[in-house]
């Protein structure tokens, strides 16, 4: 009996501590890392909860101690992910006041990848009016020349840091830039855009630094770069999208931040996981290629797309613009101003304590 014991609580410990230690506040990777495997950690929790019934006939004071943990643990896990969790699929039509539908492909291609004709192959079956690319490099560049014949406007960045990113459109474009807010390193592109219809939008292309051991101990940086994107969305009285890999699971608190910030909805509610990333093993997958718009931009599907040799799914989606101006944004908080600007400041002095 004690063996079993020992056994439930050595399985049961990592799963309840992990529910909890992102909801900490903690920025350390090892802390966020619990915070992508939600979905994988709500399946484990609910097996061993059970099993620990089946298994365990006599069970002591600790044992129901631990069943209590698993169960608070699996009720907080599925509160967390439940908007991304489908009870009736939603049907999101084209009616006919609506603007014509447009079309946006987004990946991050893995700068290694060589299999450049996978996404080329893709981009001329599919003729998306949009494409992303991340993580692009100049050789991905010289590979993509091939699609550029359907797409009149782009913005080229090119880098060999894995923070490259490619912008292709069929659409009028108005203004391209390029934003680099803490550092030269890692561009974020800001395209003003008219649909077929004349109504103008705003995209927004974002790639910020993930938490993890091989590249930045904590999420400080890409906390305060997603939140300075936001603060500018919210300035801007046209309607916005947002699409990339935000390093960050849509039911994090920098990316419900983000959302409230911005004033900008997460097309994932109601709809699905859409999980990403990695591509392989798929049973570890999490959704970190968001996507966000303005109410005045309506998201009529969205999808994952096969691999194409990265470590990233495509992300797909359908959309509309309905109207050239947005409402005003709905006010925040004090504590949630606070809260932004502390976090953006903290990604300054991190930059700055790294240079």
């Amino acid at each position: 009996m004690i063996t079993e014991e020992i056994i439930l609580l050595l399985i049961s410990f990592p799963f309840i501590i992990g529910t909890f230690l992102p909801l900490s506040g903690g920025k350390h990777w090892l802390i966020r890392g619990f915070d992508f495997v939600r979905i994988q950690s709500a399946v484990i929790l609910s097996l061993t909860f059970v099993l620990s019934f089946l298994l365990i006939s006599d069970a002591s004071i600790l044992v129901r101690f631990i069943q209590f943990a698993l169960l608070l643990s699996l009720v907080t896990q599925i509160k967390i992910i439940s908007p991304y969790i489908i009870l009736k699929r939603e049907k999101h039509e084209h009616n006919p006041d609506d603007s014509e539908k447009l079309t946006i492909i987004s990946v991050n291609v893995l700068q290694s990848n060589d299999c450049y004709h996978k996404l080329t192959a893709m981009v001329k079956d599919l003729q998306p009016d949009i494409l992303l690319t991340i993580e692009s490099n100049k050789a991905w560049e010289e590979a993509m020349e091939e699609i550029e014949v359907d797409y009149q406007y782009n913005k080229k960045v090119p880098k060999e840091n894995t923070y490259g990113m490619h912008f292709y459109t069929k659409l009028k474009a108005e203004n391209i830039k390029v934003h680099y807010f803490l550092t030269d390193e890692r561009p974020t592109i800001e395209a003003h855009l008219k649909d077929r219809d004349g109504k103008e939008f705003v995209f927004w292309g974002v790639h910020p630094p993930p938490p993890s051991p091989t590249e930045e101990v904590t999420s400080k940086k890409k906390d305060g770069e997603l939140l300075s994107i936001a603060k500018l969305i919210r300035k801007s009285e046209t309607p916005s999208l947002v699409i990339g890999d935000f390093n960050s699971v849509c039911w994090s608190n920098v990316s419900t931040l983000f959302a409230k910030t911005s004033d900008l909805k997460d097309a994932r509610k109601r709809r699905g996981f859409f999980s990403t990333f990695p591509v392989k093993p798929f049973f570890m997958r999490f959704p970190i290629d968001l996507l966000y718009h303005s109410e005045e931009i309506k998201i009529y599907h969205m999808n994952t797309l096969p691999e194409i040799g990265s470590d990233h799914l495509p992300l797909y989606s359908e959309f509309s613009v309905n109207s050239s101006v947005t409402e005003k944004p709905k006010p925040l908080k004090e504590e949630e101003k606070e809260e932004i600007e502390e976090l953006i400041e903290e990604s300054e002095v991190a930059e700055k304590t790294e240079d």
